[in-house]
């Protein structure tokens, strides 16, 4: 924690900041799937916001040079998975379940992480990490049983587990990398060469069913870029720079019911008392099982959408 109260609170406001505009991205994402094909939506923003990242580095860093072609390739295969398959799974669930349900079901991204941690790790998986992967499951059963029970929900329901299952693939791919390099940099190169692998499917999507352009579109694209990509990574890894992974992990259990309270406010989705009720218990697993501190905070990983509980959020 700082010991400046000034800059504390400045901090704070940056990671929370943050998490507000992620819960709301989910929202706008739903919107503009109306008007655009997801891997278009999906290929274009993290291509461009990847750029901007990159381009805010190079005018305040020294590190701007091309990665060694060793290290392009451990983050392109960190990218497929964080960038590509994590948002794929993301964004085409929105098209077939409630933002609600998807804003929940992401709530235990960092419980996938820990409960594959664990498997990889030699180390005695202790009582405190299994009943918080316990609990975390039982609310997830809940929100996606108390979703409404439609066949093509339960589907999107089943697409959205997949974006923190090929998350937690993806952060065990960063565990070399982040040692050498700053996380903002490493976000750039990542979310770059993660949105390569959809750029051909994209291009045939696009071709076969053009985006219906629109100024809302463009606004909802721009909120999606500039904001939930560029200035969310920002303002999170300044905020965690100064705060630490700790506290800044409080702010990232607030995204999932942020994301469900606005989804209910601005689309008129329901949010059944289960479902609530299921957020609260996955977010109780995350708590029961996070581990005491510990220096892999290196697992800051670059956060795509709605991920914050993994950079810190991860």
């Amino acid at each position: 924690m700082s010991r400046h109260p000034r800059r504390a609170s400045s901090s704070d406001l940056l990671v929370l900041s943050a998490i507000c505009v992620w819960s709301v991205n989910v929202i706008v994402v739903k919107v503009a799937l109306d008007a655009v094909d997801p891997l278009v939506y999906t290929a274009a923003r993290f291509l461009l916001g990847g750029t901007l990242l990159l381009s805010v580095v190079r005018l305040h860093r020294s590190e701007s040079g091309r990665p060694p072609l060793r290290d392009l390739g451990a983050m392109a295969l960190a990218g497929l998975f964080g960038i590509a398959a994590n948002q794929t799974a993301f964004t085409v669930s929105l098209r077939y379940t409630t933002a609600v349900d998807v804003s929940l079901i992401l709530g235990a991204t960092p419980l996938v992480v820990a409960a594959y941690g664990a498997l990889l790790s030699s180390e005695r998986i202790g009582a405190r990490a299994w009943s918080g992967m316990l609990v975390g499951a039982a609310g997830l059963v809940l929100v996606v049983g108390a979703g409404g029970g439609a066949h093509g929900q339960i589907g999107g329901d089943l697409i959205a587990l997949g974006a923190p299952l090929v998350w937690a693939f993806y952060v065990t791919r960063l565990v070399d990398l982040l040692p050498r390099y700053q996380p903002l940099v490493l976000s750039g190169w990542v979310t770059i060469l993660g949105a390569l692998p959809l750029l051909p499917v994209a291009a045939a999507q696009a071709a076969t069913a053009p985006p219906r352009l629109s100024w809302q579109l463009l606004g909802f694209f721009a909120f999606s870029t500039v904001m939930a990509v560029g200035w969310c990574n920002l303002a999170f890894y300044i905020g965690l720079e100064h705060l630490g992974a700790t506290r800044a992990a409080v702010y990232g259990y607030l995204q999932p019911f942020l994301g469900a309270v606005v989804a209910f406010l601005a689309l008129g989705e329901t949010l059944r008392p289960l479902q609530l009720a299921g957020g609260v218990v996955v977010i109780a697993g995350v708590v029961v099982g996070r581990p005491r501190p510990a220096p892999v905070a290196a697992l800051q990983a670059p956060v795509p959408a709605p991920n914050p509980a993994l950079a810190e959020p991860a």
